[in-house]
């Protein structure tokens, strides 16, 4: 206990306790299992845990997703629960296996928001995605074809004749309606309706 370890002993040791969390261990027993494989003191294997916790994290989020992590801790919690029942059972401690098997359901039945089986299919996201940014790259891409040369008219159109458009506009002033036939507003009403 008392000579310094080397740094490839140190890298070893973390690397140790990244597996030891990779494995779904409980913190205290990952101090424990360090503490008797190394013969160090639980500070020093504290030490190590959480060296080992930045490898773990490094690995998991080298290559993977978050959604990867999560997958990866719904998949640990179930283990250790199920662990946590076993045990339980062998003690013949029946109220902590009914709130264990609760536990598990309550788990289970949150897989179908999490659902780490089949809305992380990263296939399928990888082709939804190709497919809109397609679609966006088409619909962005400038617009082919000739200028027109004559002004496109924006007004409005109507099947009334020259002398029919004539006879409203007069109908309207003498009755002082504008354009869609309500009264104008008078100027000197400062309530318009």
């Amino acid at each position: 206990m008392n000579n310094r370890s080397t740094n490839e002993e140190l890298q070893e040791r973390y690397e140790f306790a990244a597996q030891l969390i990779g494995e779904g261990h409980s913190k205290s027993q990952i101090v424990k299992t360090l503490v008797e494989e190394y013969d160090v003191t639980p500070q020093q294997a504290r030490t190590y845990k959480r060296e080992g916790a930045k490898i773990f994290k490094e690995t998991i989020y080298e290559d993977g997703t978050v959604a990867d992590a999560v997958e990866l801790e719904y998949f640990v919690i179930l283990d250790n629960l199920k662990e946590d029942r076993l045990r339980a059972a062998e003690d013949e401690n029946w109220t902590a296996v009914a709130s264990i098997n609760k536990t598990r359901l309550k788990l289970v039945d949150m897989a179908r928001t999490i659902d780490p089986g089949s809305s992380w299919d990263k296939e399928l996201d990888d082709y939804y995605v190709q497919a809109c940014k397609e679609h966006i790259d088409d619909k962005l891409k400038p617009r082919t074809g000739k200028i027109p040369r004559k002004p496109i008219s924006t007004g409005w159109t109507t099947n009334a004749t020259e002398k029919e458009i004539e006879d409203w506009e007069k109908m309207a002033k003498e009755k002082n309606l504008d354009i869609t036939g309500l009264p104008k507003l008078d100027p000197k009403d400062d309530i318009p309706f």
